[in-house]
């Protein structure tokens, strides 16, 4: 008789664990929450000597891009996604990859031909460890 009540006792867990896990589930409790959206406006500063129909607003880990009208774009993303300056697939002779910025309603661009947007983070990025 002992041994009944006990299997009884571990089928009955058993089916309850089982009904709360799957209710847990069904809920979406454990489901990642989406992220917000943002809306936004970005201003370019061109310092090149392109049009300003050259760049875009690149969001690549999304593959989306959103063009500049009167030196300004708008694109609505999820919050922290990376933007960068790049050419425009009407350009497919100029190349220019901007340094990746985390997207922020309000944002300014700047192109500067002058020297690589890489180059010239990495040699900031030297200035700042090794000045006096």
């Amino acid at each position: 008789m002992k041994d009944f009540v006990l299997v009884l006792v571990l089928a009955t867990s058993f089916v309850v664990i089982g009904l709360v896990s799957w209710l847990i589930v069904q809920s979406g409790i454990l489901k990642p929450k989406p992220k917000m959206m943002v809306q936004a406006t970005i201003i370019l500063d061109n310092q090149c000597e392109l049009m300003d129909d050259v760049f875009v607003v690149s969001a690549p880990q999304l593959g989306r891009t959103a063009s500049f009208d009167n030196k300004k774009a708008m694109i609505r993303l999820p919050e922290g996604t990376l933007l960068q300056l790049a050419t425009s697939s009407l350009y497919p002779d100029v190349v220019y990859d901007g340094i990746p910025q985390e997207i922020m309603p309000e944002m300014k661009m700047t192109a500067d031909c002058s020297l690589s947007p890489r180059l010239d983070g990495i040699f900031g990025s030297m200035r700042e460890t090794f000045k006096n």
